[in-house]
């Protein structure tokens, strides 16, 4: 073990000692050996964690005078992790504020800033810097974690080397999360300025102006012998230096008539700027020359740096019209052009209108007396989104340094200075309506999407020295159905119980493919959008598993469709519990079907962690020889023939029962392993 003494062979004496010897005069095995110690089983994921603590605290002030109010609220808030090491500390100011200039002139001025503290938080992503993959996937119950956690560097190593159970693959989950220093400073300034002008009773006009500043400052402090895929084992220390800055600032005149006694008249109109900011500079040394000492002039080797600079902005034009005609209906018509600065001029350019139309039934239709309501409502709108900055034009790129000499790379992707915005045409149509008092209501809605010059990248042949190419193309339709319902259940004088009901399906499908092309990846013409495909072991025409001459599973040559990745609905209810002063929430949801892919699984087959992969292993050690036979069949005779898309063209195959016997962790590390694991959503 890992924590086991050394013994002298001379003396007898035994030294405790944690971690290997590498590099120590105990690695002379003529003289010294490793004592063995007993097997002990260990909760070390339960060990590991800890219980998280989350603290809330707000403050608000407020003052209304004659020509004057002002609203001032401040927040704190603290969260314990349940990893060792990681909190975080959040906090803000808000200051709003009124003021009546003059009879007609009204200004608004807002103003927060918030600020979050993390000394150090957790990493995740699939590879030893995340504390799950090695205790939960890797490490075996027999390495004793709190051991770990006392010894976390060899001794008289300290600074160099840490104590750890394996060094070829995983860390010492507590070195990682205790000497490895992850943080994060994020400032954000949002401040807001409105002024609106009643030029006429029925005609005003007024300005906004907002700046939205963010700045993170992040580091990462690697100590020596920190293990993570692509990283340097000799430690490092990272700088991410973040900022964005987004500039908003529009006009709209709205002017407001009565046609008649009955019907009103609204026009909206105005133009708006918007314009982003964003720089990212980095840095980071190339190896530690003196453990604990962060800083970039400790590099072993050359600094490493890449700096981040881009900015669009968007101007745009806007109208509505807006009719309401006689308490019965109500109309608005709205339009609005953007022109972008990411796509390039002549494509930059885009309009989308929306029309909505709603009528009051209840006004005009005598309803039944338990109907307090009935409200009927429709739209139609199209969208349109540009792309990111710079999508429009190839640039080199500073890539990696071999020595003293830069490199520079091209991207693998052609451009398409001629992309036109993606866009979305929708139309929705619904109904409200209330009952007993409104002690019930009910809400349903039902909307049809289609997206169309989606921008995607196509795959084009390696010999052309790309690998893909950005078009328009490709259309998706969506259609959905959201449902919600209201009760008031209880209402007394000190007890009152309200919920809250809803159901929502979506259907998104992939009604046309670039080019008129068969399949774009694995989808085809009207294939789920999030159809998920891949590869599974073949299996006989009534669905025995297919094994070779030596009892393994035979992969199928072609993906299967095997579900897809959102549910057929999603569910919830909210509750409110009110007795006197006190209130009460509890929230429940739910999804049906679909499914979902599990890393976790296959890797727990992998490696022996999985609670069904012991099975059968005490009995293989006992006897020293297979004795697991799957349950299949082996073929005899016959062919399977099938077209260019897999489907089964005639499949005259014969088969006989499986009889040989397989090594149980071969078994696991193929059958299960290899195999997609799909966790299926059910009620």
């Amino acid at each position: 073990q890992w924590n086991s003494p050394i013994r002298d062979k001379v003396t007898g004496k035994e030294i405790p000692w944690w971690g290997d010897v590498k590099g120590t005069q105990y690695d002379d095995k003529s003289r010294y050996e490793r004592v063995p110690i007993d097997w002990v089983s260990h909760d070390n994921l339960k060990d590991f964690l800890q219980t998280g603590l989350v603290t809330n605290n707000n403050i608000s002030i407020a003052y209304k005078g004659e020509k004057a109010r002002y609203f001032v609220t401040g927040q704190y808030a603290y969260q314990k992790g349940q990893v060792p090491s990681t909190e975080m500390h959040s906090g803000g100011i808000n200051f709003n504020s009124t003021f009546d200039l003059a009879k007609n002139l009204q200004l608004d001025a807002n103003l927060a800033y918030n600020k979050i503290v993390a000394p150090s938080y957790p990493r995740y992503g699939y590879g030893p810097k995340n504390h799950m993959y090695t205790i939960v996937v890797w490490m075996g119950d027999d390495v004793n974690g709190k051991e770990l956690q006392k010894h976390k560097y060899v001794p008289g190593q300290e600074g160099y080397r840490q104590a750890s159970y394996n060094y070829a693959w995983y860390n010492n989950p507590y070195f990682a999360a205790e000497e490895l220093q992850q943080s994060e400073s994020r400032d954000v300034v949002n401040g807001q300025l409105r002024l609106n002008y009643q030029i006429l009773p029925n005609l005003n006009i007024q300005g906004r102006a907002a700046l939205r500043q963010k700045t993170i400052l992040q580091e990462m402090k690697v100590p020596k012998t920190y293990m993570n895929y692509g990283d340097s084992r000799e430690g490092d220390y990272k700088v991410w230096n973040d900022r964005q800055t987004n500039v908003d600032a529009d006009v709209l005149a709205t002017y407001t008539q009565d046609l008649t006694p009955d019907i009103l008249f609204t026009l909206n109109a105005g133009t708006s700027v918007f314009y982003r900011n964003y720089r990212q500079e980095y840095q980071s040394t190339d190896g530690l020359i003196v453990p604990f000492v962060y800083s970039i002039k400790n590099t072993q080797g050359p600094s490493i740096t890449d700096a981040n600079r881009n900015e669009k902005s968007i101007r745009s034009i806007y109208g509505s019209i807006n009719l309401d005609l006689y308490k019965y209906a109500y109309l608005t018509l709205t339009g609005r052009n953007d022109w972008s600065s990411t796509l390039a001029k002549g494509s930059n350019s885009y309009f989308y209108p929306s029309v909505a139309l709603s009528t009051m039934v209840s006004e005009y239709i005598k309803l039944p007396t338990f109907m307090d309501y009935l409200k009927m409502y429709g739209s139609w709108a199209v969208v349109s989104t540009d792309l990111s900055p710079y999508q429009i034009m190839s640039t080199y790129t500073k890539d990696s340094n071999y020595g003293s000499n830069p490199s520079i790379s091209y991207p693998s992707s052609l451009v398409n200075y001629y992309i036109k915005p993606q866009k979305t045409t929708s139309w929705e149509a619904g109904l409200s309506t209330a009952f007993f008092r409104n002690r019930l209501s009910f809400d349903l809605t039902y909307y049809h999407t289609i997206d169309e010059n989606q921008i995607i990248d196509l795959n084009i042949s390696n010999a052309s020295g790309f690998t893909s190419r950005k078009v328009n193309g490709n259309q998706y339709t969506t259609n959905g159905w959201e449902i919600m319902a209201n009760v008031q259940a209880i209402k007394n004088k000190d007890f009152q119980w309200d919920f809250s009901l809803n159901w929502s399906k979506s259907v998104k499908k992939l009604t046309e493919i670039y080019g008129g092309q068969k399949k774009f990846g694995d989808l085809k013409v009207g294939d789920r959008a999030d159809a998920f495909y891949g590869s599974q072991w073949q299996k006989s025409a009534d669905g025995e598993l297919i094994l070779d001459e030596n009892g393994m599973p035979t992969k199928d040559a072609y993906k299967q469709y095997l579900g897809h990745l959102d549910p057929n609905f999603r569910m919830g209810m909210q509750n409110t519990f009110r007795y006197k002063d006190f209130t009460l929430s509890v929230d429940l949801d739910g999804a049906y079907k679909g499914v979902i892919y599990s890393v976790l699984s296959e890797k727990l087959w992998w490696g022996g962690k999985h609670p069904e992969s012991v099975e059968y292993r005490d009995a293989q050690y006992a006897v020293g020889h297979p004795i697991y036979v799957p349950n299949g069949v082996v073929v005899t005779g016959g062919e399977l023939k099938r077209d260019i898309d897999g489907n089964v063209i005639s499949d005259t195959r014969t088969y006989k029962r499986n009889t040989t016997a397989v090594d149980w962790q071969q078994w696991c590390q193929n059958y299960p392993y290899q195999a997609l694991s799909l966790i299926h959503i059910s009620e």
